[in-house]
């Protein structure tokens, strides 16, 4: 019996192929213009015919510091080659300190076939500080094995039952604007009659 629960709990954590499940970002919806908060949303779709046992983004998926990472790979359209690099480089910036909030059970979710996610705002959007065209992509990694160091006995054993995924996105063009200057308005210029 022993025997067959471990065969179980192997079969159960084996890595998901990329084929089976789709990463795909959308436009925001409205326009973009430099320094600006943008909304891009994500999702994940299972096209395989099992079903997939991930964890949802955190605190600190952003940052590297827990599973599943996420990263941008971000290129302005004179640069960009055709394709976005195979690995992720996590945003290692702007985090302030190593702390995160408590990782809950309920952030294991499981995809079944023909079914989509949608991931949630700790995407961690990206930051543009010039105008342009770029291109984009998304980068989602749960790895089971990522360290889990003061983190509660029964979640981090929930959490190893997860299966490992790399998935990158599908390239996305955007245009980001130059902020607009705000003009004195029309009704407020004093007219000055030319002199006769």
């Amino acid at each position: 019996m022993k025997k067959l629960i471990m065969l179980f709990m192997f079969i159960y954590t084996l890595p998901v192929i990329a084929e089976d499940i789709m990463l795909e970002i959308m436009p925001p919806t409205q326009k973009i213009y430099v320094d600006d908060s943008i909304l891009i949303t994500a999702k994940l779709i299972n096209q395989g015919l099992d079903p997939i046992t991930l964890v949802a983004l955190g605190d600190g998926s952003g940052s590297g510091l827990r599973t599943p990472i996420v990263g941008w790979s971000i290129i302005p359209e004179a640069d960009f080659q055709g394709e976005h690099p195979d690995d992720m480089q996590p945003n290692l910036g702007g985090r302030l300190c190593g702390n995160i909030n408590p990782i809950q059970l309920d952030e294991i979710f499981t995809i079944k076939p023909n079914q989509t996610y949608w991931l949630n705002h700790w995407i961690n959007l990206p930051y543009f500080e010039e105008p342009g065209i770029y291109h984009i992509a998304f980068y989602y990694e749960n790895n089971p094995e990522h360290p889990m160091d003061g983190f509660e006995q029964e979640v981090v054993e929930k959490f190893r039952e997860t299966q490992y995924l790399f998935l990158k996105s599908n390239d996305l063009i955007i245009e980001v604007l130059p902020n607009v200057i705000d003009l004195p308005s029309s009704n407020n210029l004093i007219q000055v009659d030319d002199e006769q």
